[in-house]
């Protein structure tokens, strides 16, 4: 499946968030010789479980926003989004409860 996605390199943390049928993706790597675009790859490819060399960038190599081909349904991608959703959630009900 195609996925629409808004790169942010250079960022202190990677993070990824959803934004309508997208994704934010906030990178470290800075968008020089193609690191942030290795970067995205790799980070896809290790969140959905797939390949390296089955990540496909299909437009957008030298821009912020980009369509990028991942190996699975769109059953397998709302399941990854939603355990993603979740665990941020959890994180920042930990971080809350430490600030109080």
């Amino acid at each position: 499946m195609n996925v629409d996605i808004r790169v942010t390199p250079g960022a202190r943390r990677k993070e990824i968030k959803r934004d309508g049928q997208g994704l934010i993706i906030k990178l470290v790597s800075r968008p020089q010789e193609g690191k942030a675009n290795r970067e995205l790859v790799e980070y896809l490819a290790g969140i959905f479980s797939v390949r390296k060399s089955e990540v496909r960038i299909v437009s957008g190599e030298k821009g912020r926003k980009k369509v990028v081909y991942l190996p699975v349904g769109q059953g397998k991608f709302e399941e990854v989004l939603q355990t993603l959703d979740h665990r941020l959630q959890t994180s920042d009900q930990k971080k809350l409860g430490k600030l109080c």
